[in-house]
């Protein structure tokens, strides 16, 4: 490959494919962060970069219960994202970010429940009425 060619953004076929592209700013994925924010329940303006996703993620203040939930979400979703990018490009799968965004919430869930022995709620509350455990936490809302 020489220096000039470009890599072709799996979900689209038609943009290069950065790092940024593929994790921030496909349309497609930014609609799966702005899901995962809207479940959190809060908004963001979109960072410049992965760097930066990660530096906004890290500034927000929680409870200590509710940061291990936080924290979790953003490596959850980037893994989630580029495990969905490689099944599409050698699996042939057809990109699918209604169901992406469902197992990044799935797994955020699954991860806490097997590391935590006090986040004692089913992983369908989490899923579905996280702003109740958040409550619950002694968190807000």
């Amino acid at each position: 490959m020489n220096a000039s060619a470009k890599t072709v953004f799996i979900f689209y076929k038609e943009a290069q494919e950065t790092v940024e592209h593929l994790f921030i700013f496909c349309p497609m994925v930014w609609r799966v962060w702005a899901g995962l924010l809207q479940w959190w329940g809060t908004h963001w303006v979109t960072p410049r970069s992965v760097e930066g996703l990660l530096q906004w993620w890290a500034g927000n203040n929680f409870t200590k219960a509710e940061r291990r939930i936080w924290d979790a979400i953003p490596l959850v979703a980037l893994w989630s994202i580029w495990k969905h990018r490689n099944e599409c490009l050698f699996q042939d799968v057809q990109p699918n970010l209604e169901e992406l965004h469902e197992k990044i919430v799935v797994r955020t869930t699954k991860r806490l429940k097997s590391d935590s022995r006090d986040l004692h709620y089913p992983i369908t509350d989490y899923v579905y009425n996280l702003g109740q455990i958040r409550r619950c936490l002694g968190g807000r809302m």
